[in-house]
């Protein structure tokens, strides 16, 4: 199989990434770019496929302006072109396993008696098997999905030569209310402010401070 780019491309572009603090507010966000971000995000692989983490892409200046006092007062809030705060669903349900499977036989054709099988095995490692402590390690499942989905598209925009800056330090409570995502049985858990990087903004000419490959990798 051809390789879409070189290592020495891909190491030079994670070498490039950082944690962007200014962003540049002259340049703009194509809108193709939007989509294919959009799209980076829906191709995220899930566990169990079940895709139950959910993107909220956030336009609305008022919006913003409350989620940036709600974020410790962080710039990139209201700086950046796009913003997209990461929410996993407050509770699971065996209907959210069939939602799934519809679309599953939808797109491939699967016969019912497959679509059965599927069913019962991941409800069984689920909703059964795991019976005990389920419902305490469910949202860090979910959680640890919204993660994926978060470096994914962190790694896919360096390749884009689009900058970021993850938001983690925020009051998850205070972005439930300003976007009403109790109501939609949602939880936030981080948020992703994306543009282009400032020519002042000193900290892409930091070196990266990683450790050795000696240091953080065993082998056995």
């Amino acid at each position: 199989m051809k390789k879409h780019i070189t290592n020495q491309e891909l190491l030079e572009a994670l070498n490039s990434r950082y944690a962007t603090k200014v962003f540049d507010e002259n340049k703009l966000l194509l809108p193709e770019d939007e989509e294919t971000i959009k799209e980076i995000l829906r191709l995220t692989p899930t566990s169990l496929w079940l895709q139950l983490h959910r993107y909220i892409i956030v336009k609305d200046k008022k919006l913003r302006e409350k989620l940036k006092e709600a974020s410790f007062w962080k710039q990139q809030i209201t700086w950046s072109s796009l913003l997209v705060v990461f929410a996993v669903k407050t509770g699971f349900w065996k209907h959210d396993i069939q939602k799934y499977l519809d679309k599953l036989q939808e797109v491939r054709w699967v016969d019912d008696e497959k679509k059965e099988s599927i069913m019962d095995r991941i409800s069984t490692f689920i909703l059964e098997d795991n019976e005990k402590y389920w419902i305490e390690n469910y949202e860090e499942w979910q959680t640890r999905q919204a993660y994926i989905a978060l470096w994914n598209i962190i790694t896919s925009l360096s390749l884009m030569w689009l900058d970021s800056c993850p938001i983690e330090w925020l009051n998850p409570i205070e972005y439930d209310k300003i976007l009403g995502l109790r109501e939609k049985w949602l939880k936030t858990k981080v948020a992703l402010a994306i543009w282009y990087r400032s020519e002042d903004d000193g900290y892409q000419n930091e070196k990266k401070v990683r450790y050795s490959q000696e240091e953080m990798f065993i082998e056995m």
